[in-house]
């Protein structure tokens, strides 16, 4: 099972498959996020994270991978997976939301079919398919 090495994703892999062998590593990290600094703008933690978001996707990043590294990452990510799956059958990834919707964007753009939805929330599963 391949987990992105952070704390969380490789206990959430832990308790999914307590026996299974965990292979960390940091490419499967979660997009960042810059919080722009906007006065006299108050929000709460899910807006903010949409407006850092969209500002990321349209240029903003300081100090921080930007939208089109990310997307290379992910299509890296995207590779890994697919050809893991193609040697073992499949494959499973425990990793972070927005990162997993942007490899999950590239393997429909290869083909595959999914099953399940991305969502803002705790232990999400999305399984993708070769059509």
């Amino acid at each position: 099972m391949l987990t992105s090495g952070k704390a969380r994703a490789h206990q959430s892999a832990r308790a999914l498959a307590p026996r299974a062998e965990l292979i960390a590593d940091p490419l499967f990290v979660e997009a960042p996020l810059a919080s722009p600094r906007i006065p006299l703008l108050r929000m709460r933690v899910p807006k903010w994270a949409v407006v850092s978001r969209i500002l990321w996707h349209a240029g903003f990043s300081p100090k921080i991978e930007g939208y089109a590294r990310a997307k290379a990452r992910a299509a890296e990510a995207a590779d890994i997976l697919v050809k893991r799956a193609e040697k073992d059958g499949q494959v499973a990834l425990v990793a972070h939301g927005y990162f997993n919707l942007m490899i999950g964007r590239d393997l429909r753009r290869r083909g595959f079919a999914k099953s399940g939805a991305h969502r803002a929330q705790y232990w999400n599963a999305v399984v993708y398919e070769r059509k």
